[in-house]
């Protein structure tokens, strides 16, 4: 026969899995039962890398209301999670606020160097609240990559001309007054620092001057650029259409842009416009569509003949 303890184990087990079945429901009132019946909001449970809290689960779903969170965090006490960026990356400025005044902070750093910041998906005014909570704009992650430069590689426009209108332009990385030129789109600013030297200036990691104006989708700026191939996989990423035109206007091959890359519709049709072949599986052999690839994509690569 089992000991009480044991048993009593297997019952606190069996409370987080109903917690985490009433979070998924959005139920208040079954969230409330199972806290009441000694089920941890801050358990973790789940498979893969990273198993859930409740109130991480709470955080980043949309279909999960403020109330459901309200209750979690009252009986949380834990202040170290995931549950800040999961937030964040649903652009979830409530859910933020309440996590923030239940004691997660802005300047969390997790094993790989992110933080909350780093999922703010280009909201300039998540972003804004993050900063004001602490959230650090300069700091590189573990593998080198900068708040700036990760919203360059979004296409989060927006977002990168005010990170870098607040300060948050790595600048220990070699970012120059010319990047900010290019970045705000700034004529006489890049007149006055770039000179008869705009390939020579030194590059923000791998931004150049001319990578940023084509994230930026500047195509006018795009005299930047030495060789239009090097770049269509970054005008690719952030979604810039009017520089990837560009750049095939300017001779660059259709075979740089790994078209299971695209993020919209009209970069979709402009690819095959230029030659890209969207059912061609060796496209997919090394490239899957990407994460947040939306329904309208899909819909077009499955009538070019794409076999999912």
């Amino acid at each position: 026969p089992r000991r009480p303890l044991a048993r009593r184990v297997t019952a606190v087990k069996a409370c987080v899995h109903e917690l985490l079945a009433a979070v998924r429901r959005d139920d208040p009132d079954g969230v409330r039962r199972e806290l009441d019946l000694g089920a941890s909001p801050d358990a973790e449970k789940g498979l893969g890398i990273f198993p859930e809290t409740a109130v991480e689960l709470a955080a980043g779903r949309d279909d999960v209301g403020l109330d459901v969170l309200a209750l979690l965090l009252e009986r949380s006490g834990r202040w170290i999670d995931r549950s800040l960026a999961y937030a964040a990356r649903k652009g979830r400025l409530d859910k933020v606020d309440m996590l923030l005044a239940s004691g997660r902070r802005a300047d969390d750093v997790d094993e790989n160097g992110y933080t909350a910041l780093t999922y703010a998906a280009g909201d300039v005014d998540l972003i804004d609240r993050l900063v004001e909570a602490g959230a650090p704009l300069r700091t590189p992650t573990k593998y080198g990559e900068t708040l700036v430069g990760t919203l360059l590689w979004n296409g989060s426009r927006e977002a990168v001309r005010r990170v870098v209108a607040i300060g948050g332009a790595p600048l220990s990385l070699g970012w120059t007054a010319l990047h900010t030129a290019v970045v705000m789109d700034d004529a006489d600013g890049i007149r006055r620092h770039a000179g008869d030297r705009l390939r020579e200036v030194p590059s923000c990691g791998t931004w150049t001057p001319g990578s940023v104006a084509v994230a930026m989708d500047h195509a006018h700026l795009l005299d930047l650029v030495d060789d239009p191939d090097e770049w269509m996989e970054t005008a690719l990423f952030a979604d810039a259409r009017h520089s990837l035109a560009e750049l095939l206007r300017r001779g660059a091959s259709v075979s740089e842009a790994p078209i299971p890359s695209v993020r919209s519709v009209e970069t979709f049709d402009l690819l095959v416009a230029a030659g890209a072949d969207p059912a061609s599986r060796d496209e997919f052999e090394s490239d899957g569509l990407v994460e947040d690839v939306s329904i309208e994509v899909l819909e077009r690569f499955l009538a070019a003949g794409l076999d999912p």
